[in-house]
């Protein structure tokens, strides 16, 4: 599940953890937007100082130490907002 709260030119995204990590204990969120922001440990983001009237769209994906490894489809989940005026 991933949520949004979107307030003029901010947006605060929350999601929460996978049901299964593999037995991994090293699962962490990756933010697409965030260019690849590993090490995040919440749940949970606030984006600010987006630009006005702009659409984004945000990813969040869960990753381990044996991601890059993996040879099946990136899974991850996504929401589209669009900003109003600041």
């Amino acid at each position: 599940n991933l949520l949004y709260n979107i307030n003029h030119t901010t947006v605060s995204l929350e999601w929460t953890p996978p049901a299964d990590t593999g037995g991994r204990n090293d699962v962490t969120p990756k933010s697409a937007f965030l260019a690849g922001a590993i090490g995040l440990t919440d749940t949970y983001v606030t984006i600010t100082d987006l630009l006005a009237h702009a659409n984004y769209t945000f990813e969040v994906e869960a990753v381990n130490g044996v991601s890059d490894l993996s040879r099946t489809q990136r899974l991850f989940a996504a929401v589209s907002i669009a900003t109003s005026q600041a």
